[in-house]
């Protein structure tokens, strides 16, 4: 009886107790929720799945607690456990997305990436513009639903077509305006793209400054076409011209330079990618280095032409012409072969699948052409022997043909291909083209050639004029023209048109120059190179100074030509005019008061006070720098009212004389250190080597020495003058030094050149500064993104007033 009795209080008891419980779980369960939530962000997750399992088995119906313990398992690598919660949760809350997008996470690890991009496509359908959902979905292939192809139209559609020696839009002939739409923004390499905002800014930029036509060199984003598509169709029905598309087709060279095969096949599997892409009738799965996507905008009635392929090397054009020497001509339905190389029948095959595929699929046609540039150009150029040429003639003079490194340029005019070579069927009515990425100072044979330099109109335009007696009626656009805004210089031109060394605003002179030379050549029109500068690019003369390579992305060298092409430049933030406003709240270098230093990603600048003037003497400055970790100063600067100059100790200097008799160059040092005690020499470049021609010319090469420094007055905010190094305010100077100049080979991390270490460089923690005799030393923050804020440069208001007259 007494049992009963206690069994009885044991059960009132227990019962009172879970009476308490239950009305004290609310409250409980929302703080252990917090605590939970607590021990998992800071990364405590067995703590927080301890915490939710007790939840879970008071509730076992609560997706919030289902959800957290399951990232808690999947981050501790339970991934059974993981799934399970996970799975759970959905079930109770099928529209929990961060439910789906933890199973995507769990499948993605389970090596499913097939399941996990279908997971969080659940996800993305519930919280489209989540961060870390598009982080993901950046690294899985793309999920899409059904869609219908388009309909192949009745009518053949023509939109564009070759009329004598312009393109024509309808029977109206016009002369092509287009700029180049570069794509990387800093920080990023282009297979990244640029974010989906900037393609309609950039659009509406491009139509406002009077140009006609845009070109890319491959597929963009669906918010390109969409950006293209809104802005032409708002354009045409307030009675505006619209922006029309030179759409390219990308590759890169063939392994072991066989054009045929697997590569044929892959090259033309991305024609019809492109194909679909312009169309607005395609599904394009993640693939790293590619856009992605759905496209849905149909941008073909506004599709000028395609430019097929890049720039193509001479020696995989040899190589390949060798391989396939029993090519047949070439007969098509819309190209076919007049004594063609065999590389020329190539290209007539995989362009007549492009035309084929555009009728079969959306019953189009379009002007058809494929890259080329002036060292496959059909021209034979006298002053351009090849390095055998070159040999042989070395040999004649006695040189030692032995002595000193081979030639740094490849055999410019060693092989041809000739767009009159590919001609359209009686079926192609759109036509072909030919298209050159043609500038002012490369090849040689730009400076070298007899008849150019006698030409009274100058080289480039003599160069225009011979192409276009060449191509007859055909018409030739120069697809790539320009000059670039840096303060490195890698080739040197006759009239000045130089391959770098220009301020912003003598880009904007020039570039005006040669679009009108071409236009005045009565070429079919010019695409200026290039919308945006690309800290990605890499030019021959400075590209072994940027070590890692890789981390070429996260600063702009502005020594670099080829990062400065852009008629909008990417600053990096902090970047302030040379004397402008700004200076004054840069830090100062420990130990030299009055000093002070900034670091950004473009230069290391100096404020200081300046020398005493002296009676009767010039005012002069000295500095050293201290860059490298062994002893003493890799640099001197000596800097006078309106020149200076920067020398280097002899083991350290970046550009080694080498080679032997009368054939040197300046190449990259990739072993340069520091000398104890060395001399400080110039610093020196060879843009333009010693050549001869192949009637025995000798052309003497061209230096230069980057290491003369450049005053002048208070830079303008919007027409930077990549060119001056200093300016005078008061009783103080303004100094920049870009990185490249002083031995950085990174600055994000603070690497300098080390030709001792592996890689080439090392990272230090700081670099000494000298003063006018007082010492400090100095370190700057490093980074992996960089900050940047677009600007136009004066090139983009000088083009669109120039775009604004008629042409010739």
């Amino acid at each position: 009886m007494k049992q009963s009795r206690d069994l009885i209080w044991t059960v009132l008891l227990v019962s009172l107790t879970l009476v308490s419980m239950i009305a004290l779980t609310p409250r409980l369960l929302r703080d252990s929720a917090q605590g939970a939530e607590l021990e998992y962000q800071a990364g405590r997750y067995g703590q927080a799945e301890d915490i939710l399992t007790t939840i879970l088995s008071e509730t076992r119906d609560d997706p919030d607690a289902l959800v957290l313990r399951g990232l808690s398992r999947f981050r501790q690598g339970n991934l059974p456990g993981s799934r399970a919660d996970l799975e759970q949760a959905v079930a109770l809350a099928p529209e929990y997305a961060d439910a789906w997008y933890g199973l995507a996470m769990v499948a993605r690890a389970n090596g499913d990436r097939e399941l996990a991009a279908q997971h969080l496509s659940r996800a993305l359908a519930l919280e489209p513009k989540r961060d870390e959902f598009l982080e993901l979905q950046s690294d899985l292939p793309r999920v899409f639903g059904p869609r219908e192809h388009k309909a192949r139209p009745a009518e053949l559609r023509l939109p564009f077509r070759v009329q004598g020696d312009r393109l024509a839009r309808v029977d109206q002939p016009m002369t092509v305006r287009a700029v180049n739409m570069g794509v990387a923004v800093p920080g990023h390499f282009p297979g990244e793209f640029a974010p989906d905002q900037l393609y309609a800014e950039w659009t509406a930029q491009m139509a406002a400054m009077n140009a006609n036509a845009l070109r890319v060199y491959t597929i963009l984003p669906p918010a390109f076409y969409q950006a293209l598509r809104d802005h032409n169709l708002k354009a045409e029905q307030a009675g505006r011209p619209p922006l029309y598309l030179i759409q390219g087709v990308w590759t890169e060279l063939p392994p072991e330079d066989d054009y045929r095969g697997d590569f044929q096949q892959e090259f033309t599997a991305e024609m019809d990618r492109v194909l679909g892409a312009v169309h607005g009738d395609v599904d394009l799965p993640s693939w790293p280095g590619h856009a992605s996507g759905r496209y849905d905008a149909d941008v073909s009635p506004w599709l000028l032409g395609y430019v097929i392929g890049r720039e193509w090397e001479p020696y995989s054009v040899v190589a390949y012409n060798r391989l396939a020497a029993g090519a047949a001509q070439y007969q098509g339905e819309y190209f076919l072969t007049q004594a063609a190389s065999p590389m020329e029948v190539w290209l007539a095959e995989v362009m007549d699948h492009l035309a084929r595929e555009q009728m079969r699929r959306y019953h189009q046609q379009t002007p058809i052409a494929f890259t080329n540039w002036p060292t496959l150009d059909p021209l034979r150029h006298v002053s351009e022997a090849t390095e055998a040429e070159e040999n042989a003639l070395r040999r004649q003079r006695g040189e030692d043909v032995g002595a000193g490194p081979p030639r740094l340029s490849h055999n410019e005019d060693e092989v041809t291909l000739d767009a009159r070579h590919i001609q359209p069927t009686a079926q192609n009515r759109a036509g072909t083209f030919a298209a050159f990425h043609a500038y002012p100072y490369y090849p040689d044979f730009m400076n070298n050639e007899a008849a150019y330099r006698e030409s009274p109109s100058g080289n480039y335009p003599a160069y225009l004029a011979e192409l276009r007696q060449h191509f007859g009626e055909m018409p030739v656009l120069i697809a790539e023209v320009g000059v670039p805004s840096s303060r490195g210089l890698a080739h040197f031109q006759a009239q000045g048109f130089h391959h770098g060394g220009h301020s912003e605003a003598e880009q904007a002179r020039l570039d005006v120059a040669l679009v009108r030379q071409v236009e005045d050549a009565g070429l079919a029109g010019s695409a200026v190179f290039s919308l945006m500068d690309e800290w990605f690019k890499r030019n021959w003369l400075y590209q072994e100074l940027e070590r890692p390579a890789d981390h070429g992305v996260r600063w702009h060298n502005v020594m670099d030509p080829e990062e400065n092409y852009g008629l909008i430049a990417a600053d990096p933030v902090g970047e302030v005019p040379l004397c402008g406003p700004g200076t004054a709240r840069w830090p100062e270098v420990p130990g030299i008061p009055g000093v002070q230093a900034w670091a950004t990603a473009r230069y290391l600048h100096l404020v200081f006070p300046s020398g005493l003037k002296l009676a009767g003497a010039p005012r002069v400055d000295t500095l050293a720098l201290d860059t490298h970790p062994a002893a003493g100063d890799e640099f001197q600067i000596v800097l006078g009212d309106q020149t200076g100059r920067l020398t280097v100790n002899a083991g350290y200097q970046p550009f080694k004389l080498r080679g032997g008799g009368e054939q040197v160059y300046y190449l990259p040092d990739l072993q340069a250190v520091p000398e104890a005690d060395g001399p400080y020499v110039s610093f020196l470049t060879m843009p333009n080597a010693r050549r001869i021609g192949r009637d025995g010319t000798v052309y003497p090469p061209q230096l230069d020495e980057p290491g003369q420094l450049q005053g002048g007055p208070t830079e303008p905010e919007n027409a930077r003058r990549a060119t001056q190094d200093f300016c005078r305010t008061g009783a103080r100077v303004h100094l920049r030094l870009p990185w490249t100049l002083i031995g950085v080979t990174d600055p994000s991390e603070r690497r300098v050149l080390s030709g001792d270490q592996p890689g080439g460089s090392q990272a230090v923690a700081d670099i000494g500064l000298s003063v006018g005799g007082r010492q400090g030393r100095w370190t700057w923050e490093p980074w992996t993104e960089p900050e940047y804020a677009l600007r136009l440069k004066p090139a983009y208001a000088a083009l669109k007033q120039a775009w604004q007259e008629p042409a010739p």
